[in-house]
């Protein structure tokens, strides 16, 4: 197995390789991991929990990374494919990039009995949207190029929404449709706090990319004055609207930013405590039709009730474990807001439990990688 390390998708990867070994299937590891670091280039070749896991950590350096992924996974795979003998080597590529797709495209036309999988999260086009201008276009170009010369090689492909399929022209015979999966592997993360709380609590983590949406929560939050009501806002934010974000909740006590928490345990616990999760993006921008929000597993599993835009790229078996705001804007989000929070606690509680109960049964890393196996290889022996 391939696995491509981008940082919205790190749990992502997690669950894939959790399912994997869950399902019996031996695995290798091998990622290139961009961080500021002091040297160079880092190796790292270890084994936990009878996983494989070949690792090089190179400097953050401007696309340093993503040249090192173009040449450094094709020989090292090819080193470990002599030692596997009769069974199927199935290569999965998490994510659609270069030097993922190129690697599959070299294996596959040198071994016959290479199965080669890409798992598309997102459109190419629609990821890393920010600050693309000038040198960085040109090498997005030069990125893209690189992944429409190889992205048809593939034998099979996983896509998060079906909207996928006829936007990469990819042959419905050669796709299956897992929008994700819950990696339901322990976490300590504390107990159910929220009787002990005085005060009731929104929730929003995730990405704050999207400013003028985030802004329009906000607004929709300071119109629906809700009483002992805090919201609080969990993510990552450039240094700018970080600041804005500081300004907000100095104006306003019952509005807290707590910028990027580093502690996923910790995260994990506060969405246990909170009454009420927001995951709203705005429908209207158009990626959101070919992308599946992968925090949803997580805030459904929290069996805290989840609040949702309703989106083309979530699958309608969904809305039934989640309120829905039909129309994104301020006023529609406060009116669901209030309606909400009038609900009856117990009703409330039994609506979270409802979500988490589906994700436990149905959604779990186990379950959905072994749809994968099934539609990828069947009944053959896997490496």
């Amino acid at each position: 197995m391939y696995c491509d390390e981008d940082i919205s998708s790190i749990v992502a990867q997690k669950a894939l390789i959790n399912g994997l070994r869950e399902n019996n299937v031996k695995i290798s590891v091998f990622s290139v991991i961009a961080a500021h670091s002091r040297g160079l280039i880092k190796k790292i070749d270890c084994k936990i929990n009878d996983i494989e896991y070949h690792a090089i950590i190179v400097k953050k350096i401007f696309y340093f990374d993503k040249l090192i992924k173009l040449f450094y996974y094709t020989p090292k795979i090819m080193r470990l494919i002599p030692n596997v003998n009769g069974a199927n080597i199935l290569l999965f590529v998490h994510g659609v990039t270069s030097g993922g797709c190129r690697t599959a495209g070299i294996l596959k036309a040198l071994f016959y009995k290479i199965k080669v999988v890409l798992y598309i999260l997102d459109v190419p086009e629609f990821m890393n949207l920010a600050g693309d201008t000038g040198l960085r276009q040109l090498l997005k170009k030069i990125d893209r190029y690189i992944i429409n010369k190889y992205i048809y090689n593939f034998d099979k492909y996983i896509v998060v929404s079906e909207y996928i399929n006829s936007r990469l022209h990819i042959d419905l015979q050669k796709s299956i449709l897992i929008e994700g999966m819950y990696d339901d592997e322990p976490i300590v993360v504390g107990g159910d706090e929220r009787n002990s709380l005085l005060k009731k609590r929104i929730m929003y983590a995730g990405t704050l990319r999207d400013e003028r949406s985030i802004k329009t929560i906000i607004d929709a939050f300071l119109q629906a004055n809700i009483h002992d009501v805090i919201f609080d806002i969990y993510g990552f934010a450039t240094p700018k609207f970080s600041q804005d974000l500081i300004l907000i909740s100095q104006q306003h006590p019952n509005i807290q930013y707590h910028g990027f928490c580093k502690n996923r345990g910790e995260l994990l616990k506060k969405e246990m405590n909170a009454d009420l999760l927001l995951m709203l993006r705005d429908p209207c921008l158009e990626y959101t039709k070919y992308s599946f929000p992968s925090k949803l597993f997580e805030f459904m599993a929290s069996g805290t009730p989840v609040l949702v835009s309703k989106l083309d790229g979530i699958n309608d078996e969904y809305y039934n474990y989640l309120f829905v705001v039909e129309n994104f804007n301020a006023s529609e989000i406060a009116n669901c807001l209030n309606r909400i929070f009038k609900m009856p606690h117990n009703e409330l509680k039994a609506f979270g439990e409802k979500a988490q109960e589906f994700i436990k049964q149905h959604k779990t890393a186990k379950v959905q990688v072994k749809k994968i196996l099934d539609f990828v290889v069947g009944d053959d022996e896997i490496a």
